[in-house]
């Protein structure tokens, strides 16, 4: 049975850390999920630590799945995995039982489930863990495999920390590169076309689509659009409008647009908004229309402006405009960070942190769109996977 047993274990904590590497990489989606949760049992009071509970949860599953898949540290592995599974198995039954409209969350916002698939999942998990440590052996842990454990672990919490000051390394928002926005109208009218692109290896040309680009055997041709087709299910973006309440969505579907977003105006402190007002400067420079996106009203941005240097306050208020607090936030996961908006097109984003500088503004409008689009898409989904498959072949075979 030693073999089944240690397949079981490594297949629960492969789950447990895919869960919670997915919630890692994405803090703020992750709070989201635990204040939907609050609020459907009612435990909204707990909203102002929803963000700590987010990440305690995710790590909790990341270290656990690491254990499992490790196979170190095998009694309180076990106990903490059987108490997730139990505890998320309890919660999804009454989300298929009164049935809510919203996501359970179990992969953060990359994966999505029905609450009946999210219940067998667990209930796969609860039985994959009991082959796994029922009866409970102990069994003799090298310290080399120990050692791997602790430097997984060790880079689980840097890239929670990293996650926590910069962006995602993986975009999994309706808002990610290549994703088309619309304003409310022409949403009711019609789905976005979708990019395409053309590649060619041994004379023989094809199409592929963003989440299915081919290996580097293949050489980049060209672009188009497929579309626009009939209407269903497309992601509107939420209008903005101006200081006196005017509906200013064209701003950002017409031409190229560098929109800087903050959905928490009153958490920056000056040298944050002077850093913010250096990037909207730098980037109408480069000859971009800069667009600086507030989640709150003209009132308090008039008050927070003027606290901040004369020359600060005019280079900010000049492309002020406002915006729901969670669209802006679902836009780039940072307070302050920066989307490019090439025609509806959402081309790169960058966090607070991480704003391009002068040059590299200059950089990005000398390129096509499309092609700063390919090289972000695909850097990021190569990283991420990678992260995810080195660290799943360490942990199991080292």
């Amino acid at each position: 049975m030693k073999g089944p047993r240690r397949l079981s274990a490594a297949l629960a904590g492969l789950v447990f850390y895919i869960a919670g590497i997915l919630k890692l990489i994405d803090p703020a989606g992750a709070t989201f999920v635990v204040d939907s949760y609050l609020s459907f049992f009612h435990l909204g009071f707990l909203s102002a630590v929803s963000a700590v509970i987010a990440e305690v949860l995710a790590l909790a599953e990341a270290f656990t799945g690491l254990a499992l898949l490790c196979g170190v540290y095998r009694k309180l592995a076990a106990k903490v995995a059987f108490s997730l599974t139990a505890l998320f198995t309890a919660i999804t039954l009454l989300l298929v039982i009164f049935n809510p409209d919203m996501d359970c969350g179990c992969f953060g916002k990359a994966i999505k489930l029905t609450h009946l698939q999210s219940f067998i999942k667990n209930l796969i998990l609860l039985f994959l863990l009991c082959v796994a440590f029922i009866p409970l052996r102990e069994q003799p842990e090298p310290l080399r495999t120990r050692n791997v454990f602790k430097t997984l672990s060790a880079f689980v919490v840097a890239l929670s920390l990293y996650s926590m000051f910069f962006l995602p390394l993986r975009d999994f928002t309706p808002f990610s590169s290549g994703s088309r926005l619309y304003d409310a109208a022409k949403a009711s009218a019609f789905v976005p076309a979708e990019p395409l692109f053309v590649y060619e290896k041994g004379g023989f040309k094809k199409e592929f689509d963003l989440d299915h680009l081919p290996d580097t055997t293949w050489t980049f041709v060209g672009t188009h659009e497929r579309g626009p087709v009939s209407p269903s299910g497309i992601e509107a973006l939420v209008s903005v409008s101006n200081a006196a309440g005017e509906v200013c969505d064209s701003v950002l579907l017409e031409g190229r647009v560098m929109a800087f977003c903050v959905h928490s105006p009153e958490s920056l402190s000056v040298s944050a908004w002077h850093g913010i007002a250096e990037a909207v400067s730098a980037s109408s420079e480069a000859g971009f229309t800069p667009a600086l996106l507030l989640a709150s009203s003209a009132a308090d941005a008039e008050r927070i402006f003027g606290a901040l240097p004369a020359e600060d306050r005019l280079r900010l208020m000049l492309p002020l405009y406002f915006g729901d607090r969670k669209t802006l936030l679902t836009l780039v996961r940072s307070n302050g960070g920066a989307v490019y908006i090439a025609d509806g097109l959402v081309v790169d984003k960058w966090s607070r942190l991480g704003m391009p500088s002068a040059l590299r503004f200059e950089e990005l409008h000398s390129m096509q769109p499309v092609a700063a689009m390919m090289e972000k898409s695909i850097n990021g989904r190569i990283v991420m996977d990678a992260t995810i498959l080195l660290t799943v072949l360490l942990a199991m075979f080292l």
